[in-house]
This record gives C-alpha cells, structure tokens and sequence, in this order.
C-alpha cells in the first residue's frame, strides 16, 4: 500500500506538472483562432474582444486552467471554438479510430518483436541476428515507411483503402524498437550467473528461455511496454494523417493549423494521462514480479 500510494502521488504531480506546462504555453503564444479575424474589415475590434470574453479567451491562464480542469473532472473539456461543438464530440469518434490502429499494432509489434527474438533463441539461432536490421530500421521515419508500404501495394495491386495500411506502417514504427531493445535484454540475461548454471545443469531449449531468461529480462521490458503504449498512440497521429484514417491525428492537425487551442491542449493533456497511466501500471507489474523492488517496501512495513 505505501508503495502503491506513493506512486499514485508521484503520478498525480506528473499530471499537474504537465498539464499546467500545456496551458502556460498555449498562453504565451500570440494571437487566438480569432486572430485572422482582425485583417476583416467586417468586423471591429470590440466585436472580437466581446467574442473572446464570451469564451473566456481574456482570463487569465490560473483561472482558466482551473475552469478546465473542473469541467473536464466531469467530462466536459469545453468547446471547440472552430466547430462550435464540445471537444468531447468531436474527439468520441476520433480516440474511436486511434485505438483500432494503435491497439493491434501494439499488439503485433511486441508478438512478433519479443516473439521472434526468443523462438530463434529457442531454436538455436542467435538472437543478434536480428539487431542490425533492427537498428538500422529505428532511424526509418514514419512517412518513408508508409510510403514505402504504399509502394508495395500499388506494385502488388492490393488495395490501399480500409484500415490494414495505418496498422501496418504504425507496426512497421514500432518494431524495430521492439526487436533492438527485446534482442539487447534477452543477451545481456543469457549471460547472468545464475542462467550460466542453469545450462551447465543441462538445462536448454524452450525451459532455458522461458523460465530463465525471460524472466530475467522482464523488468526493462515491462517498463518498455509502458513507454511504448504512448508511443503508439503519439506516432499512430503521423501514420494517421499520411494514410487519411479518421483518428485523432487528422484532427489535431486541423486544430493546430485554425490555433483551435482547446482541442490542442486537450489532447496533449490526454496523451500526457496515458503516458502517466502506462508507467503507473507498468511499476505495478514490475512489484508484483520483481522481488527486489518488492522485498525493501515489505521490509519498512
């Protein structure tokens, strides 16, 4: 419990910390969505402050980041100033289409990294192998990837259209990573001392692996798995936006380019929720299978 609460404090103050960052920046950028607006003769200068003291655009940043984070306590995060409806509506359907990316392409790209690197360790194939295709792949961006995977569609005749090709360019992102930092663990437990005796016992194969070494190399690769579930969600936006799925990215972009700063700032906040959230279960599961982090704390109470 004492180990519990004191992570859950620490990851509260991350939250405030960043999120007070967030709206402190968007108010020191000059000008608003309603900025353009001055060059239009059309329409006076009053009229506009009038509009911005109607949004509440002319308080200042203590009092609205208080409003904000009160109403989005209750689910509301105020309203998109170019749509003219909530926040909440228009990112439903949007955190919807993100999801149905950035989950399976997780998902795929932890099988097939971790997977791979220790069926060839179990098969007797140095794992190593892997890494500098994996290294060089890393340093690859986004948009060469997916226009690489585009490519090979047209070349193959297979449609570009449906959701296989974000999935695929946002597997494509987070495999390498996976793969470099699964092969690098993996080796440095193989040489342990305790995984040394294990073999010298004659113990191999599939047993060696799984009951030694794998569990030897959990604790960084639990807390990859929690840095990498922010990681999908934050590239899955780029591969978004190149591919034209509806997710998040499409739209933030467009909030980005109209200075619609309450969507902005809402989604860097969430985002920042979910990278705090991951690291928050990931120590859990990291006590829960690591004694050495346990044991202290058990011995304090």
């Amino acid at each position: 419990m004492i180990f519990l609460l004191r992570k859950a404090l620490i990851s509260l103050i991350q939250f405030f910390v960043i999120s007070i960052a967030v709206f402190l920046f968007f108010r020191l950028l000059p000008g608003d969505i309603y900025t353009v607006e001055l060059e239009n003769p059309q329409i006076s200068k009053a009229s506009l402050e009038g509009i911005r003291e109607a949004h509440g655009l002319t308080q200042s940043w203590p009092r609205r980041y208080v409003n904000w984070l009160a109403s989005s306590a209750k689910g509301d995060f105020g309203d998109s100033l170019a749509y003219g409806i909530p926040v909440r509506q228009l990112l439903a359907p949007r955190i919807r289409g993100t999801l149905e990316v950035a989950i399976p392409a997780l998902l795929l790209s932890w099988a097939l990294g971790l997977g791979g690197a220790i069926s060839a360790g179990v098969f007797g194939i140095a794992p190593t192998i892997f890494e500098p295709g994996a290294t060089a792949a890393t340093i690859v961006p986004d948009v060469a990837a997916v226009s690489l995977i585009l490519w090979a569609a047209v070349w193959l005749g297979i449609s570009i259209t449906g959701i296989w090709l974000p999935i695929a360019g946002l597997t494509f992102g987070l495999l390498p990573v996976v793969v470099f930092h699964s092969v690098r663990e993996l080796r440095h437990a193989q040489k342990l001392e305790f995984v040394r005796i294990a073999e010298s016992r004659g113990i191999s194969g599939s047993r060696i692996w799984l009951q030694f070494v794998l569990r030897a190399a959990l604790n960084p690769l639990v807390s990859l798995a929690g840095l990498s579930v922010a990681a999908a969600i934050s590239s899955s936006f780029v591969v978004e936006v190149l591919t034209g799925w509806p997710g998040i990215g499409p739209l933030f972009l467009e909030a980005v380019q109209a200075r619609d700063y309450s969507i902005v700032q809402t989604v860097l906040v969430m985002l920042a929720g979910v990278l705090i959230v991951s690291n928050f279960a990931a120590e859990i599961a990291l006590y829960r299978l690591d004694p050495r982090i346990r044991l202290p704390h058990e011995r304090f109470r």
